[in-house]
């Protein structure tokens, strides 16, 4: 039997069916698929982490108090949590671990961390990495909420919370990736919250830009990498809407449909391969290959999330095996907002 637990975390013993039932309650997170020792590999246990009140542009080495930690930090917790879904969960460490967990986003929230965006210098959108945090915040509160861990109190501050970052998540969007990624953030916490207005929304907003701006070949760019880095914010938005009965994959866009997007580019990708190349999205950024299993926006940690819905996928597949040929580390990309080769590790 199927285990949902209330307000976002579904725990199941069997796939979900290919056509999809209406949710009662709205879903965001399966762990039917986790890999156990991918997560145990790449986790990291509870702990309150360094934060700052502004979110910069992606700054590399990063510094303590950088969204970049906090969030590879939020990421490396969930995986801790699917890792210990194959232990006693009544051990005093398990205990422990979900307390410090919970004390990490209280912390931060009473702080008003990553409520306020810093445009200085070059790179990448710091609205963007707004709408990361808010997606793998909600993932964490999904985890503590179905284990009981917050009270209405706790569960009030966390929302007053994240309710100030969502609006940052809109701020000076000029690429598609970046209006995806913050209708997921609007699906994600309206998910986790029951919140049917902020979820339909994100939802509405998420189908209209597709429609509008797919265009005849079943792409979005010229390039093939920000062609990618629009896949990554399609394939986990569609996953979030299949969990809540919304089977958008299948779904006409134009006469194409979501399903006919990930395989043209899957192709595409293949037809890259190695060659570097750079993004539309952020043209400052170097040249990079987008053949790689993990990176922070260049990479192919979308395949586990769309294998899962469609295992059959040739394209899809084809492009896993030719990956895999060189690079056989787990799929890992932030863009994604989870470690997808712990969270849909069946599918690697």
């Amino acid at each position: 039997m199927n285990k949902i637990l209330k307000l976002g975390l579904t725990v199941c013993l069997f796939a979900i069916p290919a056509k999809f039932a209406v949710a009662k309650d709205l879903q965001l997170l399966n762990l039917n698929n986790a890999d156990k020792q991918v997560c145990y590999q790449s986790q990291m246990l509870p702990k309150v982490i360094e934060t700052q009140r502004y979110i910069t542009r992606y700054k590399y080495p990063y510094k303590e108090g950088n969204f970049e930690l906090y969030l590879d930090g939020l990421i490396r917790q969930i995986n801790w949590y699917a890792g210990q879904l194959a232990s006693d969960k009544k051990s005093l460490s398990f205990t422990i671990g979900l307390e410090n967990m919970k004390k990490n986003l209280i912390t931060a929230a009473e702080k008003n961390a990553w409520t306020r965006l810093d445009w200085t210098g070059k790179g990448a959108s710091p609205a963007f990495a707004t709408s990361l945090l808010v997606r793998s915040i909600s993932y964490t509160y999904a985890i503590l909420d179905s284990e009981g861990q917050l009270s209405n109190k706790e569960k009030d501050l966390l929302n007053k919370w994240v309710t100030k970052m969502i609006p940052n998540t809109t701020k000076k969007v000029n690429t598609l990736d970046t209006e995806l990624n913050s209708y997921n953030a609007l699906m994600s916490w309206g998910a986790v919250t029951q919140n049917y207005k902020m979820y339909n929304k994100g939802k509405s907003k998420f189908y209209k830009r597709v429609e509008n701006k797919i265009r005849t070949d079943s792409t979005f760019t010229r390039g093939v990498r920000h062609n990618n880095e629009i896949t990554h914010q399609l394939v986990t938005g569609a996953e979030i809407l299949a969990l809540n009965g919304e089977d958008i994959l299948s779904h006409n866009f134009k006469g194409k449909t979501l399903s006919d997007m990930i395989e043209k580019h899957s192709q595409w990708v293949y037809l890259e391969g190695a060659n570097k190349t750079k993004t539309e999205g952020d043209m400052h950024d170097p040249a990079r290959k987008i053949m790689r299993s993990q990176g922070f926006g260049t990479h192919l940690a979308w395949i586990p999330i769309y294998l899962t819905r469609f295992p059959d996928s040739k394209p899809v597949l084809t492009l896993r095996s030719k990956l895999r040929e060189t690079d056989q580390k787990p799929f890992y990309g932030k863009h994604t907002a989870l470690h997808t080769g712990c969270v849909y590790g069946n599918n690697q």
